[in-house]
């Protein structure tokens, strides 16, 4: 599953992590996990912990999904190297 999520994301679109988990056939709870995991292995990295400051003030505002029934307010990009 984390090499399905690292494709899906290498896409350049935005998914929340519903539609991700959707996509994969599994829950929300484990994509949730697995993009957790992939943060801690260096694949991924978080762009923001929260959507409090407001739209105006993100880095994402132009790509972000802003789905506000969404319990998750962080987005993850990959980690290239360049």
């Amino acid at each position: 599953m984390l090499k399905q999520i690292l494709a899906r994301l290498d896409e350049g679109r935005s998914w929340t992590v519903e539609t991700l988990a959707e996509e994969l056939d599994t829950t929300t709870e484990l994509a949730l996990a697995a993009l957790e995991d992939l943060v801690r292995r260096g694949y991924l990295r978080t762009v923001g912990s929260s959507c409090g400051a407001g739209c105006s003030s993100c880095s994402m505002s132009s790509s972000c999904v802003k789905d506000p029934s969404s319990p998750v307010s962080r987005a993850w990009v990959l980690n290239r190297v360049e």
